[in-house]
């Protein structure tokens, strides 16, 4: 054969070759077009959908959901969410793992709890992913995530279990602390409580009192007994740790209401602090009862006779839980209800009708919707159903007390006062002052320190 006939054949040779690999080719690369079932195998139950979840959580809770790069086996997929908390625009953090919260993924958590520095707690799992929070357990946003996912919820988290067996196990000293900032503050009393120094083994002195604060003993016994308590209940999910490089809410104003605060030593050098805003209302005696039920001795004196200047106010409590609620005005309930109607159809989002108690005792209705803004966290919107004037300026100034946001009027009309942290200039906070014909307040800002000065004078 020649030189010319076998580059010929050699050639064709070629030819086939490469059009055969480019028709294998073509066949894999429209089969992944043609989609993920031709070309990959179906999901498994139970799997873990991030992009899924992320879709219904932006719908159902709000705030932002995206894929989290976590460089640790089993870990991808993770979601991470950050959502504004409507109680004090505060924003919560979440972690959903893409594993259930059995023997191997509680092995998982805790070693990459390690290499994370923030306070993150288990607050509930299903048969496909965990959920983390760094934040109010107990905020609406938390209450959401469980819903919309149908959660197992933990209670208390395994974090706050821990931590009280923490304490329990290493604490040198205890200081309990109670005390009340409010209305009528020379009624109620203060409370401390301290355990003796194990290095001296020194003696708390006998229980002594004061006008305005009891002091008592609570031996080690007593205290270990404590920390089971704390943490059983919770309470570690809802404190707020407090650190001696940043103390400022440790030392700022109590908000309206008894503030719980304990603090002491753990070792030779280690220290721990905690302060939770126990506020005012039924739920407060139902924490107060419970810290009883574990003392003794002077200690348990000392709390019998701080629950004593209290019994006047349960009384009140119960009978204004045994009651419904009653509107601020007689049209109240049906103006809120098409209120909701309205904004839902002008606005968008869901509108609920809400009861919240104030400091001072009295439950106030409202409206509570929540709005998207750019690079904002859907941020909350309240509507009364009383123009914002005289005493209705209180009310108002009560309600947001203990709320960290800028909170300020954006429009009142002689039915209505809607409160919000956004900006006025937002197309959703237009929509609703033009929905329900408002005017501009005189004065829009909620003066929070007057209404906490009037609180604490009594008047």
């Amino acid at each position: 054969m020649s030189l010319r006939a076998l580059l010929t054949v050699a050639t064709g040779s070629v030819l086939l070759a490469l059009g055969l690999l480019g028709t294998c080719c073509l066949r894999e690369a429209g089969a992944e077009e043609a989609g993920d079932s031709a070309a990959k195998p179906p999901r498994k139950a139970g799997a873990f959908d991030s992009d899924e979840t992320a879709r219904m959580l932006t719908r159902n809770v709000g705030g932002t959901w995206e894929r989290c790069d976590i460089r640790e086996e089993g870990f991808d997929g993770t979601l991470r969410g950050k959502v504004e908390a409507t109680e004090n625009a505060r924003e919560i953090h979440f972690f959903i793992f893409p594993f259930t919260y059995d023997e191997a993924g509680r092995k998982k958590i805790q070693r990459y709890a390690q290499k994370v520095s923030w306070y993150f707690r288990t607050i509930g799992f299903n048969d496909s992913c965990t959920v983390r929070v760094y934040g109010a357990t107990t905020a609406d946003a938390s209450r959401k995530v469980v819903e919309a996912l149908k959660l197992t919820e933990l209670r208390p988290t395994p974090e706050s279990l821990r931590e009280a067996l923490r304490l329990k196990e290493t604490f040198a000293d205890l200081q309990l602390a109670l005390t009340y900032s409010g209305k009528d503050s020379a009624r109620y009393r203060g409370l401390v409580l301290e355990s003796p120094r194990p290095e001296t083994e020194r003696q708390a002195e006998p229980a002594k009192q004061d006008e305005r604060t009891l002091r008592a003993p609570i031996s080690r016994k007593q205290a270990a007994r404590l920390f089971d308590h704390l943490g059983r209940e919770g309470y570690f999910d809802r404190m707020h740790e407090q650190f001696a490089t940043s103390d400022v809410g440790w030392y700022s104003p109590n908000p309206s209401g008894y503030t719980l605060r304990f603090l002491g030593k753990i070792g030779k050098e280690g220290e721990y602090r905690y302060v939770l805003p126990l506020g005012w209302g039924p739920g407060l005696l139902k924490d107060l009862d419970g810290l009883r039920k574990v003392l003794d001795g002077d200690a348990g004196k000392a709390m019998d006779l701080l629950l004593q200047r209290l019994e006047p106010q349960r009384k009140e409590w119960e009978k204004a839980e045994a009651t419904p609620a009653e509107p601020a005005t007689s049209q109240e309930a049906p103006h809120l209800d098409a209120v909701a109607a309205l904004l839902s159809k002008e606005v968008g989002g869901e509108w609920k009708i809400d009861t919240s108690l104030l400091p001072s005792g009295p439950k106030v209705r409202f409206l509570l919707g929540h709005i998207v803004v750019p690079e904002r966290d859907s941020p909350p919107v309240y509507v009364f159903s009383f123009p914002y004037e005289k005493k209705n300026r209180e009310i108002v100034g009560e309600f947001f007390l203990n709320m960290a946001a800028p909170f300020k009027v954006i429009g009142t009309n002689a039915r209505y006062t809607v409160v919000t942290w956004a900006r006025q200039s937002e197309p959703p906070v237009q929509k609703i002052i033009r929905a329900l014909d408002l005017k501009p307040p005189a004065d829009p800002f909620i003066h929070r320190q007057l209404i906490l000065d009037k609180l604490r004078e009594g008047k």
